[in-house]
């Protein structure tokens, strides 16, 4: 949830600017390979393109594919706190957190060096992988994964 209300925010996923056409030469590309990355380099441009036909276009196979990925994370970061349950919550906070950051740099920031995503783009996306991650984390590690009585008193 918290993933959709970040992507509604003016940058990240809202800067990304939809372009709808009747056709366009990378329709040819979807005829030659039906899975395709594509680098396109011309004389001016550079773009990394993923081209799929227009079949593979459903917003309840994202949505549903989303949930699951996000349902599967979290299981992640629940192992993850369980783990450290016994640590006080700032320190779990920021053991998720440096987690958090190494994903940030690993990913989103790697897309933007070689794949020239926005900076906006990458700014925002990479503040709401961090905050979603604090958000969720404060709130497990508060109510959920708390140290057991006997950790408090040792």
């Amino acid at each position: 949830m918290l993933s959709g209300l970040s992507s509604q925010l003016p940058w990240g996923i809202g800067d990304v600017t939809p372009t709808e056409l009747p056709h366009h030469q990378l329709d040819e590309l979807v005829q030659q390979k039906d899975l395709s990355m594509n680098l396109i380099l011309t004389a001016h441009s550079m773009s990394f393109v993923s081209t799929r036909t227009i079949e593979y276009y459903s917003l309840v196979r994202f949505f549903s594919m989303n949930a699951l990925l996000g349902l599967v994370s979290g299981l992640f970061l629940c192992l993850l706190l369980h783990v450290i349950r016994e640590r006080s919550r700032l320190e779990k906070l920021k053991i998720v957190m440096l987690f958090g950051l190494f994903c940030v740099f690993s990913i989103h920031l790697s897309y933007w060096n070689w794949w020239g995503f926005s900076t906006s783009y990458s700014i925002g996306v990479s503040l709401a992988t961090l905050f979603n991650l604090f958000v969720v984390t404060f709130f497990l590690s508060t109510f959920i994964f708390k140290p057991s009585l006997t950790a408090a008193y040792t």
